[in-house]
């Protein structure tokens, strides 16, 4: 990090709710994109076993659950408890 000394506190930048979901959107198109037109019952050589329906449902879910977090701004277990 250009200036940091050692020693120096290095704080994460502050993102907003709204730039969580900008991320899940633009990585869901970007999923999308990379499954259009796939067979459905194509491998998936990175997960044996997996065919392309099966990794479009599973990305389905990850992507739905990530966006339910940051709309319920779920931070904790007694968050996510209400």
């Amino acid at each position: 990090m250009a200036g940091a000394r050692r020693g120096d506190t290095i704080r994460p930048a502050t993102v907003g709710p709204m730039d969580y979901l900008a991320a899940v959107a633009t990585e869901s198109d970007r999923f999308a994109a990379a499954l259009d037109g796939a067979d459905p019952a194509a491998s998936v050589p990175s997960c044996p076993g997996w065919t392309a329906d099966d990794l479009r449902r599973h990305l389905a879910d990850v992507q739905w659950f990530w966006a339910r977090i940051i709309i319920d701004g779920v931070v904790d277990d007694a968050t996510a408890a209400r």
